[in-house]
């Protein structure tokens, strides 16, 4: 047991809210497609930390873009943006994707959600937030955000063939630490049982070097969306100016179908 050290108590994470509550209601813009107001979701972190945070909803076959931003009412400074959730048919039931945000917060810091939703307005986020305390996962560095890309990466009408990459960005604005994915289904609420190959990848168009390799996603008739909703953080080096593409197989080539919408979030 030598190899667990928990002195300093350094490793703690307190989840919000607190009590019986399944989590703080964030509503979404009006109309469909703008952001609603910032809803408090800590009021104070308790101590410095980084966060984690589920989400949910009981509107069926919307897509969904939270921004996460810390600091005071009317201050607030966006630290990631354009995260990535499509609510299916019985979500509410089978559970909720969880996001992990790699960036240090300091004890006593606000922390706000804010969403859009894609077809209807004013729709009602369920947000649980974990605060996790600071490791050696996370060092100490103020001033870190995230820059996110977005694009739909086709696989193309032939199946189980990689198709051609597509950019995300032909030069990234910042060096990056790592990066995630996050997904939407596009409000498709018929689709069909397909799997998914997916890669990431940095560098001039015919000469990518793949960062992300065969990261596998899923979907099905029975909760029509694309499973999981995020990847996990990758620790890797991203050059500032690098471009940025991703690229797709499918086991089917419907042609609504086969699509999905993909947002690439680089942390500075």
């Amino acid at each position: 047991m030598s190899d667990w050290n928990l002195s300093g108590n350094t490793h703690r994470s307190i989840f919000y809210p607190s009590g019986t509550a399944d989590g703080t209601v964030i509503s979404t813009g009006n109309p469909a497609g703008t952001k609603g107001a910032w809803a408090t979701v800590i009021s104070s972190t308790p101590f410095d930390c980084y966060i984690t945070f589920g989400v949910t909803n009981q509107n069926i076959y919307q897509d969904y873009l939270v921004d996460i931003a810390i600091g005071a009412a009317g201050s607030e400074r966006i630290i990631a943006s354009n995260i990535a959730y499509c609510h299916f048919l019985g979500l509410y039931q089978f559970g909720r994707p969880h996001y992990t945000i790699p960036i240090f917060i300091p004890a006593g810091v606000r922390v706000a959600f804010r969403a859009s939703s894609s077809v209807t307005a004013s729709q009602s986020l369920i947000i649980c937030v974990g605060a996790l305390a600071v490791g050696d996962f996370i060092k100490p560095q103020l001033g870190s955000f995230i820059t996110t890309y977005s694009g739909t990466p086709d696989p193309g009408a032939t199946p189980n063939t990689k198709a051609a990459w597509v950019q995300f960005s032909a030069s990234t604005t910042y060096k990056g630490k790592g990066l995630f994915a996050s997904f939407h289904g596009r409000s498709n609420s018929a689709r069909l049982n397909y799997n998914w190959r997916l890669d990431i990848g940095v560098g001039g168009a015919g000469s990518e070097s793949v960062i992300v390799y065969d990261f596998i996603l899923v979907s099905n008739t029975s909760t029509s969306t694309i499973s999981p909703m995020c990847t996990p953080f990758f620790h890797t080096a991203i050059p500032a100016g690098s471009r940025l593409a991703a690229r797709t197989q499918c086991t089917g080539a419907d042609a609504t179908d086969r699509l999905f919408d993909m947002y690439i979030h680089i942390l500075t």
